[in-house]
């Protein structure tokens, strides 16, 4: 996860300084505690889960699987399924694109050997 200052900077501008970028840390902590410590406010801890967005990326991802269940498979969707993108903090990349892709689309994909 991005400091709560790097979050700052994705938010303003959608880029990350490269310091900013190295001080990422990787949290090792049950889904449940991060999820207290988002709705909590009162930790170091909590101002990470907020600024990285954790119980939002959870919620997208529910919203993501939920459309597979309806769709009978990983990567489909219902005809009649919004679109789902993310939304919240992204950090954009030099080439000025964003790719939204996802995994077995309806048809299945080519396999090959």
């Amino acid at each position: 996860m991005v400091p709560a200052e790097g979050a700052a900077y994705m938010e303003a501008d959608h880029e990350l300084p490269p310091k900013l970028l190295r001080d990422r840390e990787v949290i090792n902590q049950p889904i449940e505690t991060l999820l207290s410590a988002a709705r909590s406010g009162k930790s170091t801890l909590s101002d990470i889960a907020k600024a990285n967005m954790f119980e939002e990326k959870l919620q997208f991802l529910l919203q993501i699987v939920n459309q597979w269940i309806g769709g009978a498979g990983l990567g489909c969707a219902q005809p009649s399924d919004e679109q789902l993108q993310w939304t919240g903090l992204w950090v954009k990349d030099h080439s000025k694109k964003v790719d939204w892709i996802t995994v077995g689309r309806r048809g299945g994909d080519d396999v090959k050997a």
